[in-house]
């Protein structure tokens, strides 16, 4: 419009020379949900089914707490039977002569916290944590799905993730990751990190029913849903939990039976210092073993607090005062225990660890590279092994359920070795890095042309909406994320009266807006051919 000065003299106007900018939006912020220790913001609000975006583990730990304690004792290496939610974890020594059998006390397990750690050693950033309770109760499918439904009406995260999932029963897992893949669909804004439930237990090639259990479960999403979901496979061996986080309160202190079977090994073990042609199992100490004894190990499960001795053998524990660290300098064995404890709790889901290589991916190479061959960091090793030819079935399965698989590679280590959703029979969205390249697109423009509702449905209207897009894109293009050797090859943006739209669309106040893009798709199969010439052919 047109102004009207009324007053003489110079006037400056600088009128845009440029169509407004489309910023692209966060690729990889993951929302998890689980249960937590506690979920109470730092004035002191309940935080429980509220989600909380956080940029460190730091900061988890400043508003949701730490991990679960878990609880064990030592059985005799004969004990025949165990409590029914009690868990056998196998043989452990102390002492290289007296066996003893590693128990669990209990059943309830988290693995949200462990997971958060797995996710950022693998380069995550800011994710959004939803806690449905604490650690008061076991997990629980109802507490999970309202967790789903919290992480639904809002709009932020582009992953979505429930390490929990895996400690429910096959048919309530399988409920929950539905639930998740059937939120991503309606919103189209995030795709959902899948863990294979019912495998954590499982050795050698045991997998291949839970498998098919697993496809059997997570088809009930249906067919529009499952191009939102990736599955990874086998569970991961971590590092996470070293054996030095292992103290004395992780033992079962209030059951006079348990404590006696703990106190015996350690008391062995400390005789092994100095072994003596004593039959085995012999526990007689030295006078400054039988003082340490005395002072340490027989204060386990009191609230007294022990002195510190001045004639320790170990002078390195004498600025050690506290009984776990006494006990890791001066017991033969406690070591190994420590370290036994820690490896049943470093059995871990990958969808933690692959949150975080999803976030490392779009920040080194962008969205639109597939987030595989490459490593996952505080990894020990796969749970489970596979083989190329069991990949065969995980990758290309009749029914296009797609497992991405997680391998072992002489002299190249452990690599994620998959790239596919779990809609792999669809030519559309078969990898992910496509679903979540038209994703990163959808919401970019989406969220820009928002500043253009009620503009006036007209021309300039329009080629001001063409020359947005066609910018963003072909920054797009130019980063790699499109494909063509030319703009116009890798993207078209249509709009405007007899190109998209009808005149009854401008008389409904409809402007349709068509944009058509070559993405970008990986090199899953190389085929080298190698003919052999003939001297003197051309």
């Amino acid at each position: 419009m047109a102004t009207h000065y009324k007053t003489p003299g110079v006037y400056i106007q600088e009128p845009s020379s440029f169509p407004p900018s489309i910023v692209g939006v966060e690729t990889a912020v993951p929302c998890f949900i689980g249960y937590t220790e506690k979920a109470v913001e730092l004035d002191g609000y309940d935080l429980h089914r509220v989600p909380r975006r956080i940029n460190s583990m730091a900061e988890y730990v400043q508003i949701f707490g730490g991990a679960y304690l878990r609880k064990y004792y030592l059985a005799p290496d004969a004990v025949e039977e165990l409590a029914s939610q009690d868990r056998n974890w196998g043989q452990v020594s102390l002492d290289g002569l007296n066996s003893y059998t590693l128990v669990e006390a209990g059943s309830i397990r988290f693995n949200l916290y462990h997971s958060m750690r797995l996710f950022y050693a693998n380069g995550g950033g800011p994710c959004y944590v939803i806690s449905v309770g604490d650690y008061g109760s076991a997990v629980g499918k109802a507490a999970l799905l309202e967790g789903v439904a919290e992480c639904a009406g809002f709009i932020g995260p582009t992953m979505v993730a429930i390490p929990d999932a895996v400690l429910l029963s096959a048919g309530d897992a399988a409920d929950v990751n539905v639930a998740m893949l059937q939120a991503c669909r309606y919103l189209r804004d995030r795709m959902a990190l899948i863990d294979i439930w019912g495998v954590e237990e499982l050795t050698g090639n045991q997998w291949e029913s839970a498998i098919a259990d697993f496809r059997a479960g997570i088809r009930a999403a249906g067919p529009e849903s499952l191009q939102f979901g990736a599955a990874y496979f086998p569970p991961l061996v971590t590092a996470v939990v070293a054996p030095e986080d292992i103290a004395v309160t992780s033992f079962v202190t209030d059951d006079a039976d348990k404590l006696a079977t703990l106190k015996l090994a350690l008391r062995r073990a400390l005789a092994a210092k100095y072994p003596a042609p004593e039959p085995a199992g012999d526990v007689a100490l030295s006078e400054q073993d039988e003082q340490f004894y005395a002072n340490y190990i027989d204060k386990i499960g009191t609230s007294v607090a022990p002195p510190l001795p001045r004639d320790k053998p170990d002078p390195a524990t004498l600025t050690h005062p506290n009984l776990t660290t006494a006990l890791a300098a001066m017991v033969p064995g406690f070591a190994q225990l420590r370290a036994a404890i820690a490896a049943t709790q470093n059995v871990l889901p990958p969808s933690g660890a692959m949150a975080g290589v999803w976030t490392t991916n779009d920040a080194t190479r962008g969205v639109w590279n597939a987030p595989a061959n490459t490593g996952i960091a505080a990894l020990i090793q796969p749970k489970l092994p596979i083989t190329g030819a069991q990949q065969d079935d995980l990758n290309v399965p009749v029914d296009g359920l797609a497992v991405n698989a997680i391998r072992t590679f002489q002299g190249r280590g452990t690599l994620v070795w998959g790239a596919r959703t779990l809609d792999s029979l669809s030519n559309d969205w078969r990898y992910i890095q496509v679903r979540r390249t038209v994703i990163y697109v959808e919401q970019s423009v989406k969220r820009a042309l928002e500043t253009m509702v009620f503009k006036p449905n007209t021309a300039q209207t329009w080629v001001t909406v063409t020359s947005m897009i066609e910018s963003f894109l072909h920054n797009l293009w130019a980063a790699g994320g499109l494909m063509g050797p030319t703009p116009g090859e890798a993207y078209n943006v249509r709009t405007g009266l007899g190109s998209t739209m009808t005149a009854d669309d401008v008389l409904n106040g409809v402007m349709r807006v068509q944009i058509m893009l070559q993405m970008v798709h990986p090199a899953e199969f190389i085929t080298l051919s190698f003919d052999q010439q003939m001297m003197g052919d051309a």
